[in-house]
């Protein structure tokens, strides 16, 4: 019985392994249809990173702008002739209220004879107001 029970169990796989072969082989690909050279999916940047960039170089922009008006304002700048001699009148104001005449007198010759010399071109500071004339 064990044998008869051997023998129908040897003869039903052979019956299947023969009917599944030709279907077996069907079912592999052939070289054309191969799915080897099928690239990945294709990465996408975020639609944000743009806008970040253009945001990110104008506060940059920004920044180096308001730093040089920064470090600009901290150098001391040189005074015009104008300002120079507006800050010696101012001078010789303070002067003339306390009295002193005579130093409110050579800070205005001065003065004068400095935006002189700036106007001409030429050193008049040594020389008198009758001189000049």
């Amino acid at each position: 019985m064990i044998s008869s029970v051997r023998r129908r169990a040897s003869a039903v796989v052979a019956f299947v392994a023969a009917a599944a072969l030709p279907c077996l082989a069907l079912a592999a690909p052939a070289s054309s249809e191969d799915i080897r050279d099928i690239r990945g999916p294709i990465a996408i940047p975020p639609w944000w990173h743009w806008p970040l960039a253009i945001a990110l170089a104008a506060v940059v922009a920004t920044g180096t702008v308001l730093l040089v008006r920064w470090w600009r304002a901290r150098l001391p700048r040189a005074l015009s002739p104008l300002e120079r001699a507006r800050h010696a009148l101012t001078a010789a104001e303070a002067h003339a209220r306390d009295g002193r005449s005579r130093e409110w007198a050579e800070i205005v010759a001065e003065t004068t004879r400095g935006a002189l010399a700036t106007r001409l071109g030429t050193d008049v500071l040594p020389q008198t107001t009758a001189e000049l004339s």
